[in-house]
């Protein structure tokens, strides 16, 4: 009787602990987005490396990486603006990669997902959709 007495409401210590309490479960779950901002730039960084040395497949690997790392939590990364930036480059570099090797429609959907999902006014996206939808005959 004496425990039930110390989680009631009205018990300001008790109060103060579950207070605490879910205050910890919430920092347990966040994710440090400057972590991840890090990490999409290292990624972004080596598939570029490999798109400059022409490896399109390895390229489109290491951007599906860091796109990958993106979409365990979208949500959660849409609301810090250097992640966001970072994904939207991952998917248009992806984009151009997949062009590089004739996937047009591999292209269009990482660029239409630019434009859809993450930043409506992409100006790379907008040209690799439009690129790839000639290439398709997608004229809608």
């Amino acid at each position: 009787m004496t425990r039930v007495r110390e989680l009631q409401p009205a018990n300001q210590e008790a109060t103060r602990a579950l207070t605490r309490l879910n205050k910890a479960i919430k920092d347990v779950g966040r994710v440090d987005l400057s972590d991840v901002d890090a990490k999409l730039a290292k990624i972004k960084d080596l598939g570029n490396q490999r798109y400059t040395e022409k490896k399109y497949k390895e390229a489109i690997q290491k951007f599906s990486e860091g796109i990958d790392l993106y979409l365990a939590d979208p949500e959660t990364f849409k609301t810090d603006k250097d992640v966001k930036l970072k994904v939207t480059q991952l998917y248009t570099n992806r984009s151009l990669a997949h062009h590089q090797l004739g996937d047009h429609a591999g292209a269009y959907n990482d660029s239409n997902h630019v434009l859809t999902a993450l930043d409506a006014t992409n100006v790379k996206a907008l040209m690799r959709r439009g690129s790839a939808a000639k290439v398709l005959a997608k004229y809608d």
